[in-house]
């Protein structure tokens, strides 16, 4: 496996960075949680945007604020936000993989779909359907990809060789991809409402998380894993279309 150590070694930002952006993220996260429980919301769609957005906008901030004021100042060299095109192939096959070990998972746990998402199959053409695309196709796969595989996961992996007993590259690596897969898996588990649902989660996501952090270590790039990201949600929203109902209970990640 390789991974960008150039860079880390001479960047400053580390696990502070990925910290305090998670704890930002979490507190507004289980704060809009708390609202929903509280106020009925209407609508169904901008309940589930402010939720992304209470977690999207820490985690976009860390990145930013770790790269101009601890790193380099570009993204592409300190966390490797590039793509190429053999990236496109890589993605759109482990996101396919991923999405239908997603719904073996909803079928045996769940008993069907996981996460509520509400019906696309009208109005996708307005300004709110296009909004929910792009979220889930374009934000928050390239937000959550950059800060989890990209600053949190190269920070595991330079952290683990600076210890004093620091391990190969290999195991750095390997241990890197799990903390932040694992990471990754817990912090999408703030929104579920139940067991099952949770338990269906943890592990899509979780497989989501160990996929995209082996394509971002073998290339020394966040292309793979970002197009990967936008497949797995691309098609629930291809799903939402073609079968009315059939996308009610799929999740975004």
């Amino acid at each position: 496996m390789t991974q960008s150590t150039e860079v880390a070694t001479r960047a400053r930002w580390g696990l502070l960075d990925a910290a305090l952006g998670l704890a930002v993220a979490i507190v507004l996260a289980a704060t809009v949680t708390s609202i929903a429980v509280h106020v009925q919301f209407v609508n169904q769609i901008g309940l589930v945007a402010l939720s992304y957005l209470a977690t999207w906008i820490p985690l976009a901030g860390a990145v930013l604020v770790a790269s101009q004021l601890h790193g380099t100042r570009s993204l592409l060299r300190d966390f490797g936000l590039r793509f190429r095109p053999i990236d496109l192939a890589w993605g759109i096959i482990v996101g396919l993989i991923v999405r239908l070990i997603a719904l073996i998972v909803d079928l045996l746990i769940y008993g069907g779909n996981s996460v509520p998402l509400p019906d696309l199959s009208s109005g996708l053409g307005g300004s709110v359907g296009i909004i929910v695309v792009l979220a889930a196709v374009v934000v928050g796969p390239l937000v959550e990809e950059t800060f989890f595989r990209g600053l949190l996961q190269r920070a595991v992996f330079r952290s683990a060789l600076e210890g004093r007993r620091p391990p190969s590259t290999r195991v750095a690596a390997g241990a890197a991809i799990a903390v932040t897969a694992t990471v990754f898996a817990l912090i999408h588990l703030l929104g579920t409402a139940s067991p099952p649902q949770a338990l269906a989660t943890g592990i899509e996501t979780l497989v989501l998380g160990i996929a995209a952090g082996v394509l971002a270590a073998l290339t020394g790039r966040l292309g793979g894993a970002v197009i990967a990201h936008a497949v797995f949600n691309g098609t629930i929203i291809l799903l939402s279309l073609t079968a009315p109902g059939a996308g009610s209970g799929l999740g975004l990640r």
